[in-house]
């Protein structure tokens, strides 16, 4: 297996550091971001274009959502994959399960109108 270009390898972390803004360059700076880079290219060691490209979009898509970025074993397994971030809640997430949850208790309460706990019936 080869490791990844360097070339490569600036590409990802520029545009990491475009899609996930703070929460990635103050992970990843300087005195260290060489010895970072390394890591990388040894922990993506393996990986074809395409693979780099597929994960790419899903960290341009995890940084939409406001997550923190993967690291390089989190990467790799989106690159190939292997794996899929968990989902994060958007607010129109919540307001939508907010109004399914109070449908759903008027249907409950609709259903069991007259229905004592003890399971008797009024």
């Amino acid at each position: 297996m080869e490791k990844i270009p360097k070339e490569w390898l600036d590409k990802l972390f520029g545009l990491m550091a475009e899609y996930f803004e703070d929460r990635w360059t103050d992970q990843y700076k300087e005195p260290m971001l060489e010895s970072y880079k390394l890591l990388w290219q040894n922990g993506l060691m393996g990986l074809e274009k395409e693979d780099i490209k597929h994960g790419l979009y899903v960290a341009r898509s995890m940084a939409r959502e406001g997550q923190l970025p993967p690291n390089v074993i989190e990467f790799f397994h989106y690159s190939k994959r292997l794996r899929h971030p968990p989902r994060v809640l958007k607010k129109s997430d919540s307001f939508q399960n907010s109004l399914l949850a109070k449908s759903s208790i008027q249907k409950m309460k609709q259903i069991t109108k007259g229905i004592q706990c003890d399971g008797s019936i009024q």
